[in-house]
């Protein structure tokens, strides 16, 4: 930590490196002859680009407790700051969708789900979870999801 604040260096370092791997795997350069790992996988195994998302989304869930810590004091001001925040980053998603729609915009077509939004939904539970829980709940939830993904992917 930072003295005098209360920023973790290396979530900020994590959290940087993982936005820059975000560029570079966003432009490849070519998008005919791409690395193999800057790109998806198609099913089976994963490459470098597959973790990126999780990463940020991992980054951005441990820096929650930092960010809602000077806030703290009031909750009704907590509360509505992560609403706020989630509405911003889910608007901002759909703007992002719609600019990159075909004219004419047509709503049974339009795209909801996109990264913003899914950012904007993990930031409300995550949050919410922070903020009315205890951290033994929070590690249940945490071993529940993951004991759950484990079992789905085995079968």
């Amino acid at each position: 930590m930072t003295a005098g604040s209360q920023r973790l260096d290396s979530l900020d370092v994590f959290r940087g490196l993982s936005i820059a791997a975000m560029i570079l795997v966003s432009t490849p350069g070519t998008w005919t002859a791409v690395y193999t790992q800057l790109d998806h996988a198609l099913w089976n195994g994963w490459t470098i680009t597959d973790l990126v998302f999780p990463f940020l989304l991992f980054a951005m869930g441990a820096a929650v407790p930092f960010a809602l810590a000077r806030r703290r004091g009031t909750p009704r001001r907590v509360g509505r700051h992560i609403v706020r925040r989630a509405i911003i980053l889910f608007a901002l998603g759909l703007l992002l969708n719609a600019i990159e729609a075909a004219t004419p915009l047509q709503w049974a077509t339009f795209r909801i789900p996109g990264v913003l939004q899914r950012i904007a939904l993990v930031f409300l539970a995550v949050a919410w979870l922070t903020e009315h829980t205890s951290l033994r709940t929070q590690i249940a939830v945490v071993a529940g999801a993951r004991h759950r993904d484990v079992r789905r992917v085995c079968r």
